[in-house]
């Protein structure tokens, strides 16, 4: 059996479901508002990765292969189910913070992830201990998430006013774009400060790569199907609209290129990412963008600028 110590290092730094795997994402972002939010989602989670892992183990060699996904979800969704009366029974009101999201745990791609790659293949000691680390590196990452959102959006932590009232509260951190935001902030940190693995980042751009090279051309159609015309038919039809339009567009672009050429970076990529990818609409907006500009693999940077960019406005909006 591998080192115990080993598996729960490895859960909750070396393959950090959050900021390395990136697996999970929807509780993730919808209820780390708060840090006990977080702390009681991940807790919840960690019970039942470590029961459903050591249970799909004992059973592994039971379990007939062509349906053992179906019996997985089984065996999770039993577990889930006795948290959740737990949770109504002695802690009502953090059942009721969380809601819909303790039942959802189910579909939870960790769990299902744990039981596939590692608990049917592994004992049922090691097959606990990777629940253990994988549970608290999920929880750690909540709590993380849910201090810094509260501690910004509310100036609280643990429900505890901690921020003078005069202090002005920015109430984007503690909505949807906050946890975006949050997320993206704190994984760049562990990027910049060398704690993932070199492996995970290799892996991350080679899965970057494969979608510039296989996914472009049939984004770009997705796009397309999902374009409604009358709305463009509308906007250039009304001169004052084409007036705004032309000169945010004319503006990011002589902007970024001149602070790129004084920052020495590539000023054509920098007008396309941080200037048009700033101005379009969003996701699809980048996509058209990049796709007709052949520079699909500039993505990840024009996301940074949609939604971290996007993201620092509202804040800097929410001061005014």
């Amino acid at each position: 059996m591998a080192n115990p110590i080993k598996i729960i290092k490895n859960g909750i730094i070396n393959e950090n479901p959050t900021f390395v795997q990136v697996i999970g994402m929807c509780p993730t972002l919808a209820v780390t508002s708060s840090a006990i939010n977080g702390i009681g989602m991940g807790l919840s989670t960690t019970a039942v990765l470590i029961f459903a892992n050591l249970f799909i183990s004992l059973l592994r060699k039971v379990i007939p292969d062509t349906v053992r996904i179906p019996c997985f979800i089984v065996v999770i969704a039993t577990f889930v189910t006795i948290i959740e009366f737990l949770l109504k029974a002695y802690l009502p009101a953090l059942n009721a913070s969380l809601g819909l999201y303790i039942p959802l745990i189910v579909v939870n791609c960790l769990i299902l992830a744990r039981a596939e790659a590692f608990a049917s293949k592994n004992g049922p000691v090691a097959s606990a201990f990777d629940g253990i680390g994988m549970g608290l590196g999920f929880t750690i990452a909540l709590g993380c998430l849910g201090l810094v959102r509260e501690f910004i959006g509310s100036g609280t932590l643990f429900d505890v006013t901690v921020l003078p009232e005069a202090f002005p509260r920015t109430l984007l951190f503690v909505m949807a774009p906050g946890g975006f935001f949050t997320l993206a902030i704190l994984m760049a940190i562990l990027n910049i400060s060398n704690i993932l693995p070199e492996n995970v980042k290799v892996g991350a751009k080679g899965m970057q790569q494969f979608f510039v090279k296989y996914m472009s051309f049939p984004l770009m159609i997705t796009v397309g199907i999902g374009t409604n015309l009358s709305d463009y038919a509308k906007v250039f039809t009304n001169p004052a609209y084409i007036l705004i339009i032309a000169a945010t567009v004319i503006g990011a672009m002589i902007g970024t290129f001149v602070v790129g050429k004084l920052f020495h970076f590539y000023p054509v990529e920098g007008m396309l990412t941080a200037g048009l990818c700033m101005a379009n609409g969003g996701g699809s907006g980048d996509v058209q963008c990049l796709g007709a500009a052949h520079r699909m693999e500039l993505m990840s940077y024009a996301q940074i600028s949609s939604r971290i960019g996007g993201a620092i406005m509202l804040v800097v909006a929410s001061f005014f």
